[in-house]
């Protein structure tokens, strides 16, 4: 059997089902830029370690198909900040899907933060900037005044560190968007008090399951309360 490659032909189709998987209906434009967007990856990751996920397949499905989970969750023109954004998921992906958006990519480690610069611009994705910051310091070292609709992140941390750092940057009325993995609702459950620097939230639980592999996953959406 012929090796996956990476932006191939069948991994685009893989692509393409994870979106309908999340009742989506990607068109061609969209998914050639996750093939030119994975091959860069593929590329680099062999230079510097960006991801740990290297085998095409599970990029497909780990990588860019769960980064569309958050979408049917984020309003028309908003403006999102993907904190912990890594490589530049979910951000990019979701910049690629949705161009009615803009994204704020804010990412500490400057190697990962170069290359999804590198893969903006190759990409022409208008809606993304790329922020080499913590989130933490976006009033100083991002742009001083900027607030968001909705602040996203996966895979980052401890529940309480996330609405630490995105409360101080969230619209009143704003939402934030956790992904985790199948102990979403255990990790809130274990939450203790819904109120962060003067702000009220309510939360819920979306349960998911990851198209093709069927593994289970969850967004906790927490919205502030005015």
């Amino acid at each position: 059997m012929t090796p996956l490659e990476a932006g191939s032909p069948p991994w685009t189709d893989l692509v393409f089902q994870g979106a309908r998987g999340f009742g989506l209906s990607p068109d061609k434009a969209s998914l050639d830029k996750c093939a030119v967007f994975a091959r860069l990856l593929a590329q680099a990751n062999q230079r510097v370690n960006l991801t740990s996920i290297r085998d095409p397949r599970e990029m497909a499905v780990k990588h860019f198909a769960d980064s569309l989970a958050p979408l049917s969750h984020i309003p028309m023109g908003a403006n999102v900040a993907d904190i912990g954004s890594g490589a530049g998921f979910p951000g990019l992906v979701m910049a690629i899907f949705r161009p009615d958006i803009q994204v704020a990519s804010i990412e500490t480690i400057r190697k990962k933060a170069n290359f999804q610069r590198h893969a903006a611009l190759e990409l022409g994705l208008a809606n993304v900037k790329i922020y080499n910051i913590r989130a933490e310091n976006w009033g100083v070292e991002g742009e001083e005044g900027t607030l968001f609709d909705v602040v996203v992140c996966r895979a980052l941390s401890d529940l309480p560190s996330i609405l630490a750092w995105a409360a101080p940057i969230l619209r009143p009325d704003g939402r934030i968007i956790a992904m985790k993995g199948r102990k979403g609702s255990e990790e809130l459950a274990d939450l203790k008090g819904l109120e962060y620097g003067g702000k009220t939230y309510a939360a819920k639980v979306i349960d998911y399951t990851l198209p093709i592999e069927n593994a289970p996953r969850s967004l906790i959406i927490f919205q502030e309360q005015v």
